[in-house]
């Protein structure tokens, strides 16, 4: 069943979303450091932290990537049948493997990545939050990895589930799905396909941002 409910992580991760703390992240990091250290395991709390570090990892901060490892590894033992959880520790994984030096460490750890995520979109097949997650962390992996079409995949999975039911979805994750979606199909050197929708959303967002970038993927 579609919720109707998009995690505020995965508009973050599109550039759609804010937290009210996002613009001074240090020092509510540091707030919740000392309530953890206080409270032990304060789900509420390490949740939190974890959005925080997960966008922090997303943004290319590498030593943050280590970091919300840990925390999701910790989340997941909290709440093992949270398919967000599970997602998150996938890209968190991927994004490790990505970034290391040494060949073996980077196929192992972009592997498990991908393992757990195909595990959280099992487990919620039709959760937006989820399958943007995927979609960005595949898309953002070197070629040799062939993840691209996992990217289009979820991206087309996104976008039927719109058609069908659009009072679930904000104009704006409309278009960065889209944008993602054709970014990925230009990648993959689908060119036609890719403009199809880059002409729509420069239509249909016109006089916004989305519609800038679309002029720009159409170059």
């Amino acid at each position: 069943m579609l919720s109707c409910k998009i995690p505020l992580l995965a508009l973050f991760i599109l550039g759609t979303g804010t937290l009210s703390h996002t613009q001074t992240p240090a020092p509510r990091i540091a707030e919740l450091e000392a309530t953890l250290s206080r409270n032990g395991m304060d789900v509420a709390a390490l949740k939190e932290l974890g959005d925080l570090a997960f966008a922090k990892a997303a943004a290319g901060d590498q030593p943050a990537v280590g970091q919300a490892l840990e925390i999701y590894l910790s989340l997941m033992q909290l709440e093992p049948s949270n398919a967000s959880h599970i997602c998150r520790y996938g890209s968190l994984s991927a994004m490790k493997g990505r970034d290391a030096t040494l060949p073996m460490a980077r196929l192992w750890y972009v592997q498990k990545g991908l393992e757990a995520m195909g595990k959280a979109v099992t487990m919620a097949p039709d959760d937006p939050g989820i399958r943007l997650t995927r979609a960005n962390t595949c898309g953002a992996l070197p070629p040799q990895f062939k993840q691209l079409e996992t990217a289009i995949q979820d991206c087309q999975h996104l976008d039927r589930l719109m058609v069908k039911a659009p009072q679930y979805f904000p104009k704006d994750l409309v278009f960065q799905t889209r944008l993602l979606l054709a970014s990925s199909l230009k990648k993959a050197d689908r060119k036609d396909e890719a403009r199809s929708i880059l002409e729509k959303v420069k239509v249909e967002a016109k006089g916004t941002p989305f519609a800038a970038q679309a002029e720009e993927l159409l170059k």
